[in-house]
């Protein structure tokens, strides 16, 4: 009875192989087990799989960018909480939150499709609320998505403008042309996620080198240059100087550090452009937190110790700029800041495609007005060209 069964279902994986080669002879469709998953789905294979384990592991790390968005992103928690408050919440964040990364690769294993957490929901809420909160989930995600891209976009016209101000700290732009600088960031991650779409793979390996490698020459320069700050003041002395208490200060500093941990489920929804997914995908889910992770608080040591008094990272428009003029070297502080922004860039390229699939599986499922539009793949890239400029615009 098993032999029988097990020859039925490879007899059914090779017509379903059979049928997305005659309709696309093109198309990567990865392994058997692959082909079985879609099947199991009820999705039809439309991406080709051309994400390996190590281009996956890039696209993880690189939007992750854990230590990148604790230089550029963690300065409320200067206020609330001090270095101190800033550290333990940081820690405390990061071993809570990995229970729920661990959870989000065991469901990606068990059903590894673009849609994500909103099919997750479809397959786990009860029968009698599946629709709604499956409906819900789907568009809270795509928002959610939609709000990284734009913050990511935001943060590299802030370092664009920290650039000018290495020599001119009065300098601001205003808001016509920051909104123009962050129109052409997006339009150029249009770009690389359409008619660039083919060489995501090799971008993303060469944003994981960089990812790391940047990490290496940021910190040890500013570990060697700059003066530092007593150990017992950085993991003993709690401030909070916004009006709350140290406890809800720190409550407030955490919103940020999960923003700096947050992505590793990004991968989720490029799951049908990665090889043998069901196994790749939970893998690297988990490696790239761990790695990002232990960078992070790598980089917010370095952070607290060397960016200076307290008083003055508080006051500071940029506190990472401070931190890298604290070296002494305006050269330096241009070298680290252009290495940072390069790294963020390459991270929004890899939000914009993230957001574009959950998009395109949403419409998939007519979870959107327009659906058909949106769904619509582009033949000769396999790339759903519609939910890329939507997601962007």
């Amino acid at each position: 009875m098993a032999s029988s069964a097990l020859n039925l279902e490879a007899k059914q994986i090779h017509q379903d192989v059979a049928t997305i080669i005659d309709d696309d002879p093109t198309i990567n469709i990865g392994n058997a087990n692959d082909v079985n998953d879609m099947a199991r789905l009820g999705k039809k294979q439309e991406f080709k799989r051309n994400f390996s384990f190590l281009s996956t592991l890039g696209f993880i790390c690189i939007y992750m960018a854990t230590w990148e968005f604790v230089l550029v992103s963690l300065a409320i928690g200067l206020s609330n909480g001090g270095f101190a408050g800033l550290f333990w919440t940081f820690i405390g964040t990061v071993i809570c939150y990995t229970p729920v990364v661990l959870s989000l690769a065991e469901m990606a294993s068990m059903a590894p499709t673009a849609g994500g957490q909103y099919h997750w929901v479809s397959e786990f809420a009860p029968s009698e609320c599946q629709r709604f909160l499956s409906y819900a989930s789907g568009w809270m995600s795509t928002l959610g998505w939609f709000a990284s891209t734009a913050s990511s976009t935001f943060v590299c016209t802030t370092l664009i403008q920290s650039l000018v101000a290495v020599d001119n700290d009065e300098f601001a732009f205003p808001n016509w042309q920051y909104t123009l600088i962050m129109l052409a960031f997006l339009a150029i991650t249009i770009v690389f996620n359409t008619w660039g779409a083919g060489s995501l793979p090799m971008i993303e390996i060469v944003s994981l080198i960089g990812h790391l490698v940047g990490f290496l020459v940021i910190i040890i320069p500013v570990w060697i240059m700059t003066p530092k700050t007593s150990a017992s003041e950085v993991f003993t002395s709690f401030v909070s100087t916004s009006g709350w208490d140290i406890g809800t200060a720190c409550l407030v500093t955490q919103v940020t550090v999960l923003y700096c941990n947050l992505g590793s489920d990004s991968i989720v929804h490029i799951a049908e452009e990665v090889n043998d997914a069901s196994l790749t995908v939970p893998r690297v889910m988990s490696w790239a937190y761990y790695l990002n992770v232990l960078l992070g608080i790598v980089a917010l040591i370095t952070m607290l110790f060397c960016i200076g008094p307290l008083e003055a990272a508080i006051e500071s428009e940029s506190p990472y700029l401070q931190l890298f003029l604290n070296t002494g070297s305006t050269a330096v502080a241009y070298v680290l800041l252009i290495i940072l922004f390069g790294l963020i860039f390459s991270g929004n390229i890899t939000c914009l495609a993230t957001a574009s699939r959950e998009v395109f599986a949403f419409s998939r499922d007519k979870g959107f007005p327009f659906s058909g539009w949106l769904s619509r793949m582009e033949k000769k890239r396999h790339v759903p060209f519609n939910a890329v400029e939507y997601s962007g615009i």
